[in-house]
């Protein structure tokens, strides 16, 4: 009797093991004679990236121009604060997105960067740049306006 019982389900075990076989190849067979989808319509071109430069406008936007050849970067570190400091060269589209804020300094990885050891933090300029609301920059560092006296002129 358990041999009989055995064989039923090694011929059970043998019809299913031909079903799981077949599903996939049916699958495969169909998806190959499918064939690639038409498309209607242009080809798109991708767009160009200049790798030739002058000047940094030349770049597309997160490139600066380094040696002749767009690179990738979001400061230029031949711009200094002098620079960047001269009247108008924040509103010169060549100078002014490439310059990093007063309290930075453009890094070897052309990001900005705070100061080292520098008299001011590197968080802020004004307290716009804080991250929570109600806080107010000084001396680059953002502080909670929560709990302090304001100074008067003659301690500043």
């Amino acid at each position: 009797m358990q041999t009989s019982t055995h064989t039923a389900i090694a011929h059970r075990i043998a019809r299913l093991s031909r079903y799981l076989f077949a599903a996939p190849s049916i699958a495969l067979a169909a998806f190959v004679f499918a064939g690639c989808p038409q498309v209607d319509g242009d080809i798109v071109e991708p767009p160009v990236v200049v790798n030739e430069c002058t000047k940094n406008s030349n770049c597309p936007e997160g490139f600066i121009c380094v040696g002749g050849s767009c690179d990738i970067g979001d400061c230029d570190p031949t711009f200094t604060a002098d620079t960047c400091g001269v009247a108008g060269a924040l509103e010169d589209p060549d100078i002014g997105p490439y310059c990093c804020r007063i309290f930075q300094v453009c890094g070897f990885d052309r990001t900005c960067q705070a100061v080292e050891d520098g008299p001011f933090g590197g968080q802020c300029e004004t307290a716009e740049d804080c991250p929570d609301p109600g806080q107010f920059c000084s001396a680059g560092f953002c502080y909670d306006a929560a709990g302090r006296t304001s100074c008067t002129g003659s301690f500043q």
